[in-house]
């Protein structure tokens, strides 16, 4: 998909990447697209929009198994 001013403020990944990373659209200038890399406020990055493969972020949640391990090992903050 192509990103556009109207696209300015959505999250969104590359498909066929894992959805490790997500990325919120910040302006578009020309060709060029700004990011910043969600969950890290400091860290902006530029792309482009030549390959079109943008697509909006959908988290995949984790199966109950997985969630009730992570109850175990997790480290709680103080």
């Amino acid at each position: 998909m192509k990103l556009t001013k109207k696209h300015i403020g959505q999250l969104f990944d590359n498909r066929g990447s894992d959805g490790s990373w997500a990325y919120i659209l910040v302006d578009v200038k020309g060709g060029d697209l700004l990011f910043i890399v969600a969950g890290d406020t400091r860290r902006f990055e530029i792309d482009t929009n030549r390959y079109g493969d943008w697509r909006p972020f959908k988290p995949v949640l984790p199966t109950k198994a997985v969630i009730k391990e992570a109850w175990l090992t997790a480290r709680k903050s103080r």
